[in-house]
């Protein structure tokens, strides 16, 4: 009998040496997903103002943010605030330069460029998402309420939409490889 117990404690702990194995083998594979292409202002062809609602649900935690995105000819610009007004950041997308102005006193960590780049994967059109070379690895698959965005065809995220339209109102966006959600909540400026 001690040497059936002897057999099972061995199996269980290859099964769990196994395991983290496979752990350690996802997380090297989440760093090999880079962060988005960021398209050129020309090409969304758009000259709109969003206000927008951000939340985001990280390793248990809910942040919430107000935004404002103006997108022009010659930039794509958001301003990223706390729920009751004070600025934490402005990022400047033009000329194939990304910037970002961090207020001072703006305690906030966040992954910047990321943040941008997804929001363009979540909201640009399927023309302008096809722009992308093929050699960068991103693709995307658009049905009516969702979109799956795919790098070297290894899901990246899921974006699931209210609404497909001009500008949806309403998204929320599962970002795999780095295990976060957004949801955002957009108005559309006259």
């Amino acid at each position: 009998m001690i040497f059936n117990w002897h057999k099972l404690l061995s199996a269980v702990v290859a099964v769990l040496l196994a395991s983290c194995g496979s752990i350690n083998a996802l997380q090297r594979a989440v760093h090999t997903i880079p962060e988005f292409e960021l398209l050129s202002p020309d090409q969304l062809k758009l000259d709109v103002g969003v206000i927008q609602r951000i939340e985001i649900r990280a390793e248990g935690e809910d942040y919430l943010y107000e935004g404002a995105l103006e997108i022009t000819a010659d930039q794509i610009k958001l301003l990223l605030l706390q729920p009751w007004g004070q600025r934490i950041a402005t990022m400047t997308y033009g000329e194939g330069e990304f910037s970002v102005v961090r207020e001072r006193n703006a305690s906030i960590k966040l992954p910047f460029r990321r943040l941008f780049g997804t929001m363009q994967m979540i909201f640009w059109h399927r023309q302008f998402m096809a722009s992308l070379p093929d050699e960068v690895g991103w693709s995307i698959v658009d049905t009516e309420n969702m979109r799956e965005i795919y790098y070297n065809q290894q899901l990246a995220g899921i974006a699931e939409y209210d609404q497909r339209k001009t500008w949806p109102d309403n998204v929320i966006y599962w970002d795999i490889p780095y295990n976060y959600r957004i949801t955002i909540n957009s108005v559309l400026l006259d």
